[in-house]
């Protein structure tokens, strides 16, 4: 019995250890990336990484802002020192491992990353295509 809770005990310790909230939208977008021969467990790692430092910039300037779209435009377009690219249409500007490496993409690359980011805070953060852009 005792061996059996101490088994149980280090599952739970080791189960929390990842303190990473769940997040099936990013874990989406790297699976692509992975798929697209982008992305790397390396890169996993930093994703995940750099979209917790992100959110908590996001949480920090929330506080200042009282508006989480206000914030989110902060981080990502001021302090994060993101882009976006019309131009050029490789898939490195639609895909989050290289969006995040390169603080560039299209529209799709950073919609992508404002959904991964609205996610990592909890926040429902819909994808809309608009008319205007499906022309």
């Amino acid at each position: 019995m005792t061996r059996a809770l101490l088994s149980l005990g280090v599952l739970l310790l080791f189960s929390g250890a990842d303190d990473r909230p769940h997040t099936p939208f990013a874990e989406a977008l790297l699976a692509a990336a992975s798929d697209a021969g982008e992305a790397s467990r390396r890169d996993e790692a930093r994703v995940h990484a750099e979209l917790g430092e992100l959110a908590a910039q996001v949480r920090e300037a929330e506080k200042q802002t009282h508006s989480r779209a206000e914030a989110l435009n902060r981080v990502v377009f001021g302090a994060g020192g993101f882009t976006r690219e019309v131009d050029d249409t490789s898939l490195g500007f639609v895909l989050l491992p290289e969006v995040l490496a390169a603080r560039r993409g299209s529209c799709v690359g950073l919609g992508t990353l404002y959904i991964a980011l609205g996610e990592q805070l909890g926040w429902r953060v819909p994808g809309i295509i608009t008319p205007s852009t499906l022309q």
